[in-house]
């Protein structure tokens, strides 16, 4: 995967990730150029939503992952190893522990029908893309013969 695309990944979690917190997108316009020009200028100032009382972990985490520049913008591996997502884990293994080492137990065993219901749009796209590829192909080998 190219860097760019990576940071691109890391930056929709944090988005996504404001969203959970917030339930609310950190940018908003209606207008698309105002809209990239606040996703490429604008910061993020946690202060206004102080009704959401932010830990200095979370702002944390936000901050790096929003971060304007790929480059500075926090890898994979430091948000693993991140004080929030540490402390997370360790919180949601106390308070859930059993409930979590009991659903690591259970398959879920799905039946064929329900298999071919959701992978039949993929199936019919990739069928109609051979399809077109094969009519593209054809004409092209046609004109060729044509010339």
């Amino acid at each position: 995967m190219a860097p760019s695309s990576l940071g691109a990944d890391i930056w929709a979690a944090g988005i996504v990730l404001f969203i959970f917190v917030t339930s609310k997108v950190p940018f908003f316009s209606e207008s698309a150029t105002d809209l990239f020009q606040m996703i490429a200028e604008k910061e993020i100032d946690f202060t206004n939503h102080k009704e959401f009382d932010f830990s200095a972990e979370l702002i944390d985490i936000l901050s790096n992952v929003l971060e304007k520049d790929p480059i500075k913008r926090s890898s994979i591996g430091d948000l693993l190893t991140h004080n929030f997502v540490t402390n997370a884990k360790k919180n949601r293994d106390e308070q859930h522990g059993e409930e979590i080492k009991f659903s690591h137990r259970n398959i879920f065993e799905i039946a064929d029908v329900d298999a071919t219901k959701a992978f039949s749009p993929m199936v019919t796209s990739r069928k109609v893309l051979r399809n077109v590829g094969e009519a593209i192909f054809d004409a092209v080998k046609r004109g060729r013969k044509h010339n």
